[in-house]
């Protein structure tokens, strides 16, 4: 809520407790008083008259704290009158009623959009714990950087996913592969080659050997002579 009316008196103890409260759990809110008699003669009809002021003032409050200390029976009567009691069922403005202490009812707690133990509880009703509010902002915070870490880490793994792709299928890679191919075709030609070349000169030098040994000459070389009868 940005604005909070409050019809109580302006100088009693409740007044002081709501506004430590509100002060203390959501400091942003501003508070609107209409302050009124709370007890004794035309104490209701200031009660009805508080309420109308703060739902006709030009900034309407989001909601209204009706409040009181506690007291004797006699002292919270003027919230069972009825005047008092149609005002808060009527009015188009969320009220919450603190009034007394836990164990005081009155026709207004029932009438009332919510009841409090106590005005200080009227007042924790009325704002949310701004303390808490950091620690949820917090959390979520931290709870979307995570998401969006997670998320870019996941689309930079596709992105890198996608480029590998690319690279293999662009005709670069491609002519890339093709040449790696062809040397290979190139290397695998020249070693059958080199292996059929050295294979046919190893054969060269046996038949070689061959001949040299069946060679006349080299019979002759070994010690041997050709002798003829003339």
């Amino acid at each position: 809520p940005h604005y909070i009316g409050v019809v109580t008196s302006s100088s009693g103890a409740a007044l002081q407790d709501i506004l430590n409260t509100l002060r203390k759990r959501y400091p942003l809110a501003e508070v609107l008083l209409s302050p009124t008699l709370v007890q004794g003669e035309g104490s209701a009809e200031n009660i009805v008259r508080a309420l109308h002021a703060l739902e006709n003032y030009s900034q309407k409050p989001d909601v209204i704290i009706l409040a009181r200390g506690g007291g004797s029976l006699e002292d919270l009567w003027s919230f069972n009158e009825e005047a008092v009691v149609r005002a808060v069922a009527e009015c188009s403005i969320p009220i919450i009623s603190g009034v007394g202490h836990e164990t005081d009812f009155t026709l207004v707690d029932f009438a009332a959009d919510l009841r409090a133990p106590t005005p200080t509880g009227a007042a924790v009703l009325a704002v949310p714990d701004i303390e808490e509010m950091k620690l949820t902002i917090q959390e979520m915070k931290e709870s979307y950087l995570q998401i969006f870490t997670d998320t870019l880490q996941n689309k930079k793994a596709e992105l890198r996913e996608s480029s590998l792709r690319m690279q293999h299928l662009s005709p670069e890679r491609l002519i890339e592969q093709e040449v790696l191919k062809i040397d290979d075709v190139e290397r695998r030609l020249h070693l059958i080659t080199r292996s059929r070349f050295d294979l046919l000169r190893a054969n060269l030098d046996m038949i070689s050997g061959r001949f040299q040994t069946l060679d006349p000459q080299a019979v002759l070389r070994r010690g041997y002579a050709l002798v003829f009868d003339q």
